[in-house]
């Protein structure tokens, strides 16, 4: 599963260096909707087998998927905006 972080540039790390800006947009783009996949599926399954406390749980599993969304529309407007250049 990819790191949880709110939208914005990416930061640096270990992975693979993109080579130009629209790459960097896209491999965000990518990291965001797979993070944004793996928190559904969490979801899905915590409601399968919700106890009384499995609320807590869909609740932050959900405001992770809120922030995956963000993260990925920002990242389609980035990259709209490379692409008008």
């Amino acid at each position: 599963m990819t790191t949880d972080r709110e939208p914005g540039p990416p930061k640096k790390g270990p992975e693979r260096r993109p080579s130009t800006d629209e790459d960097k947009i896209l491999l965000d783009l990518a990291n965001a909707l797979t993070a944004l996949g793996n928190h559904l599926a969490l979801a899905t399954g915590i409601r399968q087998n919700a106890a009384q406390s499995g609320t807590e749980n869909l609740d932050q599993v959900l405001e992770k998927c809120r922030a995956q969304h963000e993260r990925a529309i920002w990242s389609l407007r980035e990259l709209q905006k490379a692409r008008q250049k």
